[in-house]
C-alpha cells in the first residue's frame, strides 16, 4: 500500500465520529514481561468486516493495514509484529513477539467501512523486567571479624545479607526461616542479624525474592551454623574370633541431637533385627550392632555407622574387621589339610604371623646393638682413667746449700712452685738459722741456707703453703733444665754470688760461697747415704 492510501486514511479518521456499536471485542490493558509473546485482541461486527479496511496504531504510529505491517518501521519491530485471527468472524488480533521495553505504549484498533468508521478505546500495554538471573544473592557476615574464622558457635551473632540487581520493578526480599518469615520486606538489599542458637545448626535461612516479573519468586538460602556430628566405632569384645560373635558400639554426638543413627555392613544398609535369617543384630536405638558367628572370609569387611541431625547434617566412621582365625588340628580333622594333601604351614594360615616375627627380630637386633656400642664406650673410657698417672704428692728435693765438685743430676721440673722438700734424715744442724725476723722477711743473706729459704719464700707464695727442711743434707737432682734462676739483690754485706753450672745442664745453679763450702764437708760425709736415695 502506498504513501497516498495512508494519507487518506488519517485525514478520514480526523472526521470520523467515535462510535464503538460495531466491536465486538475491543483490545483490553496488559502486562507482560520482557521476553514474552503479548497479543491485543480486537473484533467487529460481521457485516462490518466484509468490505472493512483494519489497521493497528501505537502512540498515533500506524503498525498495520489489514494483515500488512507497515513497511517503514524499524526491521527489529517489523520482524515481531504479526496480525492473527478468523478474518470471517471480524478478528483482527495484533500479536508482538520477545517484547522489549520499547514495546510498552497505547495501542488502538481501527477499522473503516461503507457505512462509515469506528476506534477501539486505548488498550495501555505494560512492559514488566525481571531481575538478572543470577539474583538474588545471599551472604552470611559476622558481627564481628574475630567470628569469621572457622564458622560460627552458638552465641555468636550472624548477619544475613540478600541482594537483587536489576528488574523493573525492583524486587522484594524478604527473610524466611522455615517457611517462617522473621524481617521485614525490603526492596534491592535486605539485612537481617541473628543471634544464633543450637536449634540453628544445619537450618537453611531463606532469602525470597517477588516481583511482578516473576512468575515464581526467586530465593536463595545460607546455613551460618554448621558443626557436623561427631561418630566413632569401638570394638565392645576383645578381639573378634572366627565362629564367634562381636559387638560395636556407635559413639555419636551432634548439635542439638542425634537424629538417626544408620549401620552398614559391607557396603549394605542394614535393616530389621530377625535373628531367624540375618546374623546381625541392631540394638533399638540403634546404638549397637552384634555380628553373630564370625566367618574367616569377613575378614577385613568394612563396618559404618552414619549419624544424622534431624536439619540433615550427616557425618560417619568406618572400622573394618580384624577376624583372628582359629588353630586347625589337622591330625584330627583330615578336611583341614591343604588339596594337595600336604598340612597348611602356618605362613598359609596366618600370613601376617612371618611379618611380625620379622619386625620383632629387627626391634631386639637394634636395642642389643646399641646397648653394645655403649658398653664398648663405657669399657674404653675406664681403661684410658685407669692408665693415666696421678701426679705425685712430693716435691722437688732441692738444698742449693749442699753443692760440692760432685755431679748434678737435675730433673726437668718447670715451675718453682713444684719444689719439694723432703726429710732425709735426723740431722737438724743442716737446718738454715733463723733469726728474729724470719717470720717478717727479714732473713740474712750471708747465713747458710739464705737461698733455700728465698725459694721457700717464692713457693709459699705461689702455692699458699711452707716447704718442709730436711736434716740431711739435700742435694738438687736436675736432669737437663734447672727449676728456676734467682739472683738476689747485692748489698755490702753479701758475699758475691758464684753461678755452678751442672755437667748435664747450661743453666747456672745460683748459691752463695760461703754455704758451700760450709756444706761441701757434710756432703762428703754422707755421699753414700745420698747414693741410696736417689
Amino acid at each position: 500500500m502506498d504513501s497516498n492510501m495512508y494519507g487518506y486514511i488519517s485525514c478520514f479518521l480526523m472526521f470520523l465520529p467515535i462510535i464503538r456499536g460495531n466491536f465486538l471485542v475491543q483490545p483490553l490493558d496488559s502486562t507482560s514481561v520482557v521476553g514474552e509473546v503479548a497479543i491485543l485482541r480486537c473484533t467487529i461486527n460481521k457485516t462490518e468486516s466484509a468490505n472493512a479496511l483494519f489497521y493497528w496504531s501505537k502512540d498515533n504510529n500506524h503498525l498495520s493495514v489489514n494483515n500488512n505491517i507497515v513497511e517503514s518501521l524499524d526491521r527489529g519491530v517489523r520482524t515481531r509484529l504479526t496480525v492473527v485471527g478468523n478474518r470471517s468472524v471480524g478478528e483482527y488480533n495484533l500479536r508482538i513477539e520477545n517484547l522489549r521495553r520499547t514495546d510498552a505504549g497505547s495501542y488502538i484498533c481501527s477499522y473503516i467501512g461503507i457505512s462509515g468508521g469506528q476506534t477501539s478505546r486505548p488498550a495501555v500495554l505494560t512492559i514488566l523486567i525481571p531481575p538478572r538471573k543470577e539474583f538474588p544473592l545471599c551472604f552470611v557476615l559476622a558481627q564481628s571479624l574475630r567470628s569469621s574464622g572457622d564458622g560460627f558457635w552458638p552465641g555468636q551473632t550472624a548477619r544475613l545479607r540478600c541482594v537483587s540487581v536489576g528488574g523493573e520493578p525492583a524486587a522484594t526480599l524478604v527473610w524466611k526461616r522455615k517457611n517462617a518469615t522473621i524481617s521485614s520486606t525490603k526492596t534491592g538489599e535486605s539485612i537481617h542479624e541473628r543471634v544464633l542458637t543450637p536449634s540453628d545448626n544445619g537450618v537453611a535461612f531463606t532469602c525470597q525474592a517477588t516481583s511482578p516479573a516473576l512468575k515464581v519468586p526467586k530465593t536463595c538460602e545460607v546455613i551460618p551454623l554448621r558443626i557436623l556430628p561427631t561418630v566413632h566405632i569401638r570394638l565392645m569384645t576383645r578381639e573378634v574370633i572366627q565362629g564367634s560373635n562381636a559387638t560395636y558400639h556407635c559413639e555419636a554426638s551432634a548439635l542439638p541431637k542425634v537424629g538417626s543413627i544408620t549401620w552398614f555392613f559391607a557396603g549394605e544398609e542394614v535393616k530389621g533385627n530377625n535373628t531367624a535369617t540375618s546374623r546381625i543384630i541392631t540394638s533399638d536405638d540403634k546404638q549397637f550392632i552384634t555380628i553373630t558367628d564370625i566367618r574367616a572370609e569377613e575378614h577385613k569387611i568394612p563396618i559404618e555407622c552414619s549419624v544424622s541431625t534431624p536439619t540433615g547434617l550427616e557425618s560417619s566412621d568406618t572400622m573394618k574387621m580384624q577376624v583372628t582365625r582359629k588353630q586347625v588340628d589337622t591330625s584330627k580333622d583330615p578336611s583341614s589339610l591343604s588339596p594337595d594333601g600336604r598340612t597348611p604351614k602356618s605362613s598359609d594360615m596366618f600370613p601376617w604371623s612371618s611379618q611380625l616375627h620379622v619386625i620383632i627380630i629387627m626391634v631386639v637386633g637394634s636395642l642389643v646393638g646399641i646397648l653394645i656400642f655403649i658398653s664398648a664406650i663405657l669399657i674404653c673410657w675406664g681403661f684410658g682413667r685407669a692408665k693415666k698417672p696421678r701426679r705425685a704428692n712430693t716435691r722437688l728435693q732441692v738444698d742449693h746449700l749442699a753443692a760440692n765438685n760432685q755431679e748434678l743430676i737435675l730433673e726437668p721440673l718447670t715451675y718453682p712452685s713444684q719444689i719439694v722438700y723432703n726429710t732425709l734424715g735426723p740431722d737438724t744442724d743442716s737446718l738454715p738459722r733463723q733469726r728474729e725476723g724470719y717470720h717478717t722477711g727479714s732473713f740474712d743473706d750471708n747465713s747458710p741456707g739464705y737461698l733455700q729459704s728465698l725459694y721457700a719464700t717464692v713457693d709459699r707464695r705461689n702455692s699458699g703453703y711452707s716447704p718442709r727442711f730436711s736434716s740431711l743434707p739435700i742435694r738438687p737432682v736436675y736432669q737437663e733444665k734447672p727449676v728456676a734462676q734467682i739472683n738476689p739483690t747485692t748489698s755490702p754485706k753479701r758475699n758475691p754470688v758464684i753461678p755452678f753450672v751442672s755437667q748435664h745442664s747450661s743453666q747456672p745453679l745460683i748459691g752463695d760461697k760461703d754455704s758451700y763450702k760450709e756444706s761441701s764437708s757434710r756432703d762428703s760425709a754422707s755421699s753414700a747415704d745420698e747414693s741410696e736415695i736417689f
